[in-house]
């Protein structure tokens, strides 16, 4: 009886989602026009080369067959195509691009993420009259990977990348996409920093266009302002290559939009991140306009004490950041070796500098000092959940609830670790411990029912009436 009140309700809940839909648009026709398409978010748009494969897709209004246009192709980690498209929505519709977004493409495996690429490319161009000068690609984390390899796997070199919370694939040098104007974008919590402040110099060696915008935030996607700042370095980078004609008063307008948002990042307590975006700016508009101005500004800023200063302080922060990964990397290995006087909880917290950084993370005086340890926590997040998934699969209960305790107790990602911990007690048997966290974490997160309900990991708790109960009175 119970079994069929919660199906029941379940239904309930499918239709609820249904009808909150309707604002969204679903077309998975082939022969699906572009009529259908323009003004409007369309959420799955399936390749007529291979139904399996859909993407999202924003058409601006202005858009005719007449004319080719310029295209974004986006990569989701996690295969939400309509994320980046909402996104950059506003952005193209503005001055008039194409976004698609693959519904399939995700962090791995690759053979997954060429074919989906691959196929949605070749969609595109039929169904749409494409400008293949100006194609852009972008992507988040795993998907900002992907965006880098677009041109080794499809053979067209993007006039653009932007490129969020990630740089460049492993092992692509920076020469591979020199003929692309390469746009950063990471947060200045995001345990990818680090990552970019190497890439910069390799990226300059190779001589590839560059800007690099370091925002406030932790590891996700960038806001809608910052998606508006790299759509319009594109612009202006097509002017620079003649790849559109130039509308003076529109160069005008972003040179001073640019301006703006380094002068206000100058005056806070990011004046070092304000110079470097300043210098770019002065480097990419003197191809098309006068910047003395600029430039004399800039490298006056570059000898004073500040930049100076925050400059060291960061090259030292850069240097302790990898000591503590260093760190962690031994610890780690130690207790997969399974030291048994070193495997307390309490004792590998310690051992692993987790309270340390909790403790530095809130402080307010050296906010930079709190964004490192901010990365480094989510970075032992990261790793410890990928290690508890590999003793999982060992059936090591032991480890494996270690691992998740550990990314636990960083308080990071709250959802993730603890549903990751749930998990694990649900693989292993440990009932009143799994439906602790689950009931827990029912009161925050509306979808989690959906993903329990999908997740082969709580297949045995679901046959349970004690666990059943909490999802069907929540």
């Amino acid at each position: 009886m119970k079994y069929k009140y919660f199906m029941l309700k379940r239904l309930a809940f499918t239709l609820i989602l249904i009808f909150s839909f309707q604002g969204s648009h679903i077309f998975s026709e082939h022969n699906l026009t572009q009529d259908h398409l323009i003004g409007k978010v369309t959420e799955i748009v399936k390749c007529e080369n291979n139904s399996e494969e859909t993407y999202a897709v924003y058409v601006p209004t202005s858009y005719t067959i007449e004319k080719r246009w310029p295209v974004i192709i986006a990569f989701e980690p996690t295969a939400r195509g309509s994320i980046p498209v909402k996104l950059f929505k506003n952005s193209a519709e503005r001055y008039g691009y194409i976004v698609v977004c693959s519904n399939n493409s995700q962090n791995g495996p690759w053979k997954d993420v060429i074919r989906s690429m691959k196929s949605v490319w070749i969609d595109i161009q039929k169904r749409f009259s494409v400008d293949k000068a100006r194609i852009y690609t972008t992507g988040f984390s795993g998907g900002s990977r992907a965006a880098s390899l677009f041109e080794s796997i499809i053979g067209v070199a993007p006039a653009g990348i932007i490129a969020c919370g990630a740089g460049l694939q492993e092992k692509l040098h920076p020469s591979r996409i020199k003929r692309s104007f390469y746009y950063g974008i990471i947060g200045l919590e995001d345990f990818n920093y680090k990552e970019f402040r190497k890439l910069v110099p390799e990226l300059e060696k190779a001589g590839v266009r560059y800007c690099i915008d370091y925002v406030s935030g932790i590891h996700k996607w960038p806001e809608e302002s910052a998606i508006a700042r790299a759509v319009e370095w594109m612009e202006i980078d097509a002017v620079v290559r003649d790849a559109t004609k130039e509308d003076k008063s529109q160069t005008e307008k972003i040179y001073l939009n640019l301006q703006d948002y380094a002068n206000i990042l100058l005056k806070k307590e990011n004046f070092y991140y304000g110079v470097l975006y300043l210098g770019s700016i002065a480097r990419h508009f003197r191809m098309i306009r006068p910047v003395d101005d600029l430039e004399e500004k800039v490298s006056e800023m570059m000898i004073e004490k500040k930049y100076i200063r925050f400059k060291k302080a960061d090259d030292l922060k850069n240097r302790k950041e990898y000591q503590f990964i260093s760190v962690f990397k031994k610890v780690f290995n130690r207790i997969k070796r399974g030291q048994k006087s070193r495997l307390g909880l309490q004792t590998v917290l310690n051992d692993l500098k987790i309270p340390f950084l909790k403790s530095e993370r809130k402080n307010k005086k050296r906010i930079y000092d709190g964004f490192m340890a901010t990365r480094l926590l989510y970075e032992i997040a990261i790793k410890a959940n990928w290690i508890s998934s590999d003793f999982q699969k060992k059936k090591d209960k032991k480890m494996s609830v270690l691992f998740a305790q550990i990314a636990v107790e960083t308080k990071t990602r709250v959802l993730t670790d603890n549903y990751q911990l749930a998990s694990v007690y649900a693989v292993f048997g440990n009932k009143k411990k799994c439906i602790k966290i689950i009931k827990r974490l029912l009161n925050g997160e509306k979808n989690l029912l959906d993903y329990v309900e999908k997740d082969p990991d709580f297949n045995e708790m679901l046959k349970d009436p004690d666990f059943m109960s909490i999802l069907i009175n929540k």
